[in-house]
């Protein structure tokens, strides 16, 4: 089948929106609106180009590698390419990211919804049902996309319009921002939220479960792909922009405590929630925390599956690695989400910069095929994020001070600048040489 079905698109791409939309795209938005104030237009319009941005333009890379994970560091050479895969989905899958969306279910909806004290007790049972029922939506990977986008989707957007229609009637005094830079508040948000690498193993899955649905041909493949990504995206708009609104509107209330720490944005988004709501915001902030955080759980514990299946060439079949996320991933689930974020955000700080370079050089791989220009730039922009993260995470001052004077580092982008630099100058050094990345 080669015809594209509308319906197909709209499910995979409600799918992928859900799947996006973890509870740190739920508490970002928020806080970057109390910031922005009367610019919270601007600050959401850059927290989206670098957050979906960056998440396209790895959709756009993997339909260009036909979904071909192991190609996507494939100038780095295969030990290098295969480690740094690894890493990453072991990051965004059982190892951090899907622990921290059980943990944030617990600490954000059911602690509130049912009154209770968070415990180590209640904490175990609450990821036992939580990873019950992950591993329920996703031990059959040909429906896994068809639950989220049919079922747990609607669920999520019920519950969100709720929240932003009735915040946008409720309305509010809006204040002048409360930064110098909107723009580069909003880009730092939208960076911190890693995205891109989620979007390359949700890109897998998407042109997979493609695939099963009929569409045999590369080109339809690579086409109902990149049009559920943009129906994910237009969902993501709309969301992001109500949730930064709501923010905007309750700057004069709570915007000291945010500015000072003393609220976090996790709070900030219970007390916006119950301003807007009452005594049902609690209800509402739980189902829509525990569905969004869910969703993301079944794509990456999928995600991971996948690709550990093809990694081990089938010595694990993808139910035994689905069973396996779970037990690993609930059992880490337990050392509590301040000490879940506390460990993740070094570690993929260190990786994503390579991941992006690696992400944006896919599209000039056709015209720069020497791996000299590749290899070169991705250890010197690892060598950038180590100083980056010893100065940010392990209060290295040398380290800080350095990071400081690059040029795009309050974007968390310092890195950029001299790294495409060195790519370009490589590039033009080696060119002219024999092919040497495998198509």
């Amino acid at each position: 089948m080669n015809k594209l079905s509308r319906q197909d698109i709209l499910t995979i791409g409600f799918a992928l929106f859900a799947m996006f939309f973890g509870a740190g795209n739920l508490i970002f938005p928020p806080q970057l609106g109390v910031l922005s104030g009367d610019k919270w237009w601007i600050g959401f319009l850059f927290y989206f180009l670098a957050d979906l941005g960056l998440g396209i333009a790895a959709f756009f890379a993997m339909a260009k590698l036909n979904g071909k994970t192991e190609l996507v560091a494939d100038p780095l050479g295969r030990v290098p390419s295969i480690a740094m895969l690894t890493a990453i989905i072991v990051c965004i899958g059982p190892g951090l990211a899907i622990p921290r969306t059980a943990a944030t279910t617990y600490e954000m909806g059911v602690v509130p919804l049912l009154g209770l004290e968070s415990s180590t007790g209640s904490l175990a049972i609450m990821s036992v049902v939580f990873f019950a029922l992950v591993l329920a939506f996703t031990i059959r990977p040909s429906k896994v996309l068809d639950i989220v986008g049919k079922f747990l989707t609607p669920l999520l957007m019920i519950a969100l319009a709720i929240l932003i229609i009735k915040g946008f009637i409720t309305g509010g005094d809006i204040p002048a921002p409360a930064v110098e830079y909107v723009a580069r508040e909003g880009i730092a948000n939208g960076y911190q939220t890693l995205d891109m690498m989620a979007s390359i193993f949700f890109a897998v899955l998407i042109i997979n479960t493609a695939k099963e649905k009929g569409y045999s041909s590369q080109k339809s493949i690579t086409s109902i792909s990149i049009y559920a990504a943009f129906v994910a995206a237009a969902l993501l708009f709309v969301v992001y922009g109500g949730l930064s609104y709501l923010g905007a509107t309750a700057g004069n209330v709570w915007r000291d405590g945010i500015m000072s720490g003393e609220i976090s944005p996790a709070a900030l988004l219970s007390l916006i929630t119950e301003r807007i709501l009452g005594s049902y915001g609690t209800m509402v902030l739980a189902l829509v925390v525990s569905t969004a955080c869910l969703t993301t759980a079944v794509g990456l514990v999928s995600a991971s599956a996948e690709y550990f299946e093809e990694l081990l060439g089938g010595k694990l079949s993808y139910k035994k690695l689905v069973v396996i996320m779970c037990v690993v991933s609930a059992c880490i689930c337990n050392l509590g989400l301040v000490q879940i974020i506390s460990i993740s955000a070094p570690i993929l700080t260190l990786l994503y910069p390579v991941t992006i370079l690696m992400i944006i050089t896919v599209f000039v791989r056709d015209r720069i095929t020497s791996v000299m220009p590749y290899r070169i730039t991705a250890v010197v922009t690892m060598i950038f994020s180590i100083i980056d993260v010893a100065g940010r995470s392990f209060g290295v001052q040398a380290c800080a001070d350095f990071t400081a004077k690059l040029p795009l580092s309050s974007y968390g982008f310092g890195w950029f600048p001299p790294s495409i630099a060195l790519f370009a100058i490589l590039a033009f050094v080696a060119k002219g040489r024999n092919n040497e990345i495998k198509e």
